[in-house]
């Protein structure tokens, strides 16, 4: 973040995005996670293991002492189920693939420190993520659609 400060000189701009993921365990779509589970080759039979523990979720409200009618979520993961950590990492490791592919295309050029270090496009920390590119529209465009839709450009993966 320093050096994107300090940067004087040319005439390219950065760009750095932090995602919070602080509450993606309750936005994980379970469309997602069984695509997730596929793509890292696991059997039928688990995916379908999986996505019952995940999908078979109810919730009551309490009001006033009276509970209410039971309800059930369209998508999220248990938080503190010994499952969702590790199906929380492979919805984030899907994640990383994406941002890999566009970044080994050269659709999406990272910042670098110096002029003889590796590019940085991101960087993935406990609950949350920092993106950098070069500003550009199509740059813009790109990760919104990485972000917003979690789909790979073009038609790969």
């Amino acid at each position: 973040m320093h050096s994107l400060k300090k940067r004087r000189h040319g005439k390219k701009g950065w760009v750095a995005l932090k995602l919070d993921m602080a509450k993606a365990y309750d936005r994980i779509e379970w469309s997602y996670l069984e695509v997730i589970l596929r793509k890292f080759g696991f059997a039928d039979q688990w995916i379908r293991w999986v996505m019952a523990y995940v999908t078979t979720v109810s919730f009551a409200t309490v009001i006033n002492g009276a509970k209410g009618d039971l309800f059930s979520p369209s998508r999220g993961i248990k938080q503190g189920s010994p499952l969702s950590p590790f199906l929380f990492i492979l919805c984030v490791k899907g994640f990383h693939y994406l941002l890999q592919t566009v970044v080994s295309d050269g659709a999406l050029h990272g910042v670098k420190i110096r002029q003889h270090c590796p590019a940085i496009s991101y960087l993935f920390f406990a609950d949350d993520s920092v993106l950098f590119w070069e500003a550009t529209a199509s740059g813009v465009m790109l990760l919104m659609r990485l972000c917003v839709n979690m789909r790979p450009p073009l038609g790969k993966w």
